[in-house]
């Protein structure tokens, strides 16, 4: 989000439609943090993520709170395991709504029939 040329305005340029947002007169900007972690290379016991494959699973969610799970899910795959991101499971639910045919596609029209 970057600041409009015109402050007066109360607007702003986005990334995201729309593109143009009307920001509040009182909307306070506060300054980027950055944080730096320190990357490490995991080791993938590729054994037990082939089993959990074999066995029909396609992704695994971290549960043990103590341990640091917080709900992430990673999808299982043949050289390791991948985080999903927050958009990542929303597409993945799409998919699977789609793929049990619980998913369809509406018109506007028709959309709007479904409303009093």
């Amino acid at each position: 989000l970057s600041i409009g040329s015109e402050p007066a305005l109360n607007k702003a340029k986005d990334s995201y439609n729309p593109h143009i947002k009307k920001l509040a007169k009182n909307y306070q900007f506060f300054p980027p943090r950055r944080i730096y972690l320190e990357k490490r290379e995991l080791e993938y016991n590729q054994i037990e993520i082939n089993n959990l494959i074999k066995r029909g699973f396609e992704y695994v969610m971290r549960t043990d709170k103590p341990n640091g799970g917080k709900g992430q899910i990673y999808k299982l795959l043949k050289n390791g395991l991948k985080e999903l991101t927050e958009q990542d499971k929303i597409t993945e639910a799409y998919r699977e709504f789609a793929r049990r045919k619980d998913l369809t596609g509406i018109s506007e029209n028709n959309y709007y029939k479904l409303l009093k």
